[in-house]
Order: structure tokens, then sequence, then C-alpha cells
């Protein structure tokens, strides 16, 4: 798929596959919009990637809390006018004690 001017927004963007993800696709000519809890990261990888004249934008969100998503969506449409594809990367992960759990 070719990404060159596609709006890409990353959730889990602050490190792992999903920073791997965001340095891939921008410097792939895509401009990606970086979620994640972790603003502090993701201002350190915005940084890196503006300071390698990439198209990025940070908008620090809990996927959890559907108003955050709501406003990361609108901060990106008002920034670029589209969404081209959206990257789930952030996960939410429960866990219990087996000998307590009871389906």
């Amino acid at each position: 798929m070719e990404v060159k001017d596609k709006v890409i927004m990353i959730a889990g963007a602050s490190s792992g596959i999903g920073k791997s993800l965001a340095q891939l696709l921008s410097a792939k000519s895509a401009k990606v919009v970086l979620l994640g809890r972790r603003g502090e990261k993701l201002t350190e990888i915005e940084a890196e990637l503006k300071a390698a004249k990439h198209a990025v934008r940070v908008v620090k969100t809990d996927i959890t809390d559907r108003n955050q998503v709501d406003n990361a969506v609108r901060l990106t449409l008002e920034a670029y006018g589209k969404i081209d594809v959206v990257i789930n990367n952030a996960g939410v992960g429960y866990f219990t004690n087996h000998e307590s759990f009871s389906p």
C-alpha cells in the first residue's frame, strides 16, 4: 500500500511496535498522528520525527476513554481534514488469579 500523504493514526505509539510503525510510515511520507498515554515518550518521538522533517502530530490519548478518542479524531480531522488509516496497536489487559476465575 502506498502511504505517501496518507493520514495514519497510531494508538500505542509511545514504544515498541507503535513507535516503529510511526518511524517507518513517516519515513515513507505518511502524516502520522501518535496516540498514547505516555505524553513524554510521545513528545520524544515527535521531536525525532520532526528533526527528520517528517509530518507528525501527538495527541495524548487513553483509548479506554471514549471522550479522549473522540478528541483525538476531532483534532486529527481539524489538522488534516481526513483520516485514511487507524492502527490500534494499544491494548488493555486484565489479569486474574486463575483459581478465582469463574467464567
